[in-house]
C-alpha cells in the first residue's frame, strides 16, 4: 500500500524522511518529540560520552516509558467515565464512573453474601431457640425430680436416724445385759467357790463324824467285855456318851 505523506524530519541528529498514512503535521509532531527527548539526553552530563546509538537507545526507553504511564493515566481516567445503570424499576438509568459502578456491584454481591449469612444465622437462631426450651423442659423436670430425691433423701434421713436410736437403745441393753452376765458368771464362781468349800467342810465333818463313831464303837465293845456292874451305871455317869451329828435333807441335828 502506497503512502500518502512524506515529511523530511530530523531525529537524532540526523535528517531522514518519514513516510505515513498520517497527516504532515502528526508525523511532524512525532518526529518532533523524539527529537526533543534526544536532545535532552544528549544535554545530560552523564551522556556526553555516549554513542550515537547509545542516545539512540537510550531515547526509545524514555519514550516506553512515558508511554506506559500515560497508559496507566489513561486507565485511571477510564474509571471516572460515567456509566449507565439500570434503576430498580428498569426504566430510569442512573450515570455513574465505573470505578463507582464496580464498587457497588461488589458491594451488591457482599450484599448478597451477607442476606445469605444472616439467614443461615436465623436457621441457627430458631434451632437454638428449639434447643433453649428443650433445655428448659429438661430443667423443670430435673428440678421436680430433684425436689423428689430431696423428699425421699429426708425420709431416708429420718429411718435412718429412727434405726439409730434404735441401735443405741439395743446398744445399751446388749451393755446392761452383758454387765448382768458378767455378774451372774462373778456369781456362780463366788457360788460355786462356797460350795466347794462347804462340800470340803462337809466332807471333813463326815470324816470326823466317821472317826467318832468308830471311836464310839470301840468303847462300846470295851464297854462290853467290862462287868455287869459298871454297865448298870446311869446314864449321866457314862463318861463315853457322846451326841452323833447326822445330816438328813440337809439340815443338821443331834442324836445320842
Amino acid at each position: 500500500m502506497a503512502y500518502k505523506n512524506m515529511v523530511s524530519v530530523k531525529v537524532c541528529g540526523r535528517t531522514m524522511t518519514l513516510t505515513g498514512n498520517e497527516s504532515v503535521e502528526y508525523i511532524t509532531k512525532v518526529a518532533n518529540y523524539i527529537e526533543e527527548k534526544a536532545a535532552m539526553l544528549r544535554a545530560s552530563d552523564n551522556s556526553k560520552n555516549l554513542s550515537a546509538t547509545m542516545v539512540s537507545v537510550l531515547t526509545s526507553i524514555n519514550i516506553a516509558d512515558d508511554y506506559f504511564k500515560a497508559l496507566e493515566e489513561i486507565n485511571k481516567l477510564k474509571g471516572q467515565i460515567p456509566v449507565a445503570i439500570d434503576a430498580e424499576d428498569g426504566v430510569d438509568k442512573t450515570y455513574i464512573t465505573k470505578a463507582a459502578f464496580d464498587e457497588l456491584k461488589s458491594l451488591k454481591e457482599e450484599n448478597e453474601k451477607m442476606k445469605a449469612q444472616i439467614q443461615q444465622y436465623e436457621k441457627d437462631i430458631e434451632v437454638s431457640n428449639a434447643e433453649i426450651e428443650n433445655l428448659k423442659k429438661e430443667k423443670i423436670e430435673l428440678e421436680e425430680n430433684s425436689k423428689q430425691f430431696e423428699a425421699e433423701n429426708n425420709e431416708l434421713k429420718n429411718k435412718i436416724k429412727t434405726v439409730e436410736e434404735d441401735n443405741i437403745k439395743k446398744i445399751a441393753q446388749i451393755n446392761h445385759l452383758k454387765s448382768m452376765e458378767s455378774r451372774f458368771l462373778e456369781y456362780e464362781k463366788k457360788a460355786a467357790a462356797e460350795k466347794a468349800a462347804l462340800e470340803n467342810k462337809e466332807n471333813s465333818a463326815e470324816q470326823a463324824d466317821n472317826a467318832s463313831e468308830n471311836k464310839n464303837v470301840n468303847s462300846q465293845e470295851q464297854e462290853e467285855e467290862k462287868p455287869v456292874e459298871m454297865q448298870k451305871q446311869p446314864f449321866h455317869m457314862n463318861s463315853n456318851a457322846k451326841l452323833k451329828k447326822v445330816k438328813t435333807n440337809n439340815n443338821y441335828y443331834r442324836q445320842i
